[in-house]
């Protein structure tokens, strides 16, 4: 017989690149309780006893029940133990307005990790124009 056991989402957060991809989709998302659910999901993979530890606050403090509201600060300073960053990205611009030539989103120019869109720009831009 298939034993089933339940899915636990840490058990596959075992890589820096994995744990910001998991957050951003949980920031992306907009949903306060899905957000905190990663965050804790996150800091069970990380180990929750050193991330008090690194935060200076009880460990009991960070397991956040349904409904809480966890001082930003405590977010920040988790963020922090994870070598986790929030970076601002521009929501897209609507049709109406006009589109700057080169957008950056999620990096610097020249960096590895940009996605420029500026070819998917110019193809909207063709297609217009047909």
């Amino acid at each position: 017989m298939v034993k089933i056991r339940p899915f636990n989402t840490a058990e596959y957060l075992d890589n820096p690149e994995v744990v910001a991809h998991y957050l951003a989709d949980a920031l992306e998302s907009n949903d306060r309780a899905f957000i905190l659910s990663a965050l804790q999901d996150v800091m069970r993979a990380s180990r929750m006893t050193e991330i008090a530890r690194k935060t200076g606050r009880s460990r009991t403090s960070l397991y956040w029940r349904e409904g809480a509201s966890p001082e930003f600060a405590t977010v920040l300073d988790v963020l922090n133990v994870l070598r986790v960053k929030l970076v601002p990205v521009a929501e897209p611009r609507s049709r109406k307005e006009r589109a700057p030539k080169d957008v950056v989103i999620a990096g610097r120019k020249g960096d590895p990790t940009a996605h420029h869109v500026t070819g998917a720009i110019r193809s909207m831009k063709a297609r217009k124009k047909k």
